[in-house]
């Protein structure tokens, strides 16, 4: 579960898979990138289904997120951010 398929690019090359993260790692991961961020408030965004795409095996198993994913998310808020400004 913690490894995605290789991506292929536009030259066909095939990009490493990036591993997936724990939620707490993701939480580390926003907040070096771009913006601090706590597990509670990502704990928060998951059940009211607004925060970056996940994974989970059953109900109450591990939560894991994807590095792509996250980064999609994180680009929508700052487009949305964007739009609002005009």
């Amino acid at each position: 579960l913690g490894r995605q398929p290789a991506k292929s690019t536009m030259n066909g090359q095939a990009q490493p898979a990036r591993k997936l993260m724990t939620r707490q790692e993701t939480a580390a991961y926003i907040t070096e990138r771009w913006f601090p961020i706590s597990v509670q408030t990502l704990n928060k965004y998951a059940r009211e289904e607004c925060g970056p795409p996940f994974r989970q095996v059953n109900k109450s198993g591990p939560t894991f997120y994807s590095p792509d994913d996250v980064d999609g998310w994180v680009d929508g808020l700052r487009r949305q951010k964007a739009m609002a400004r005009r």
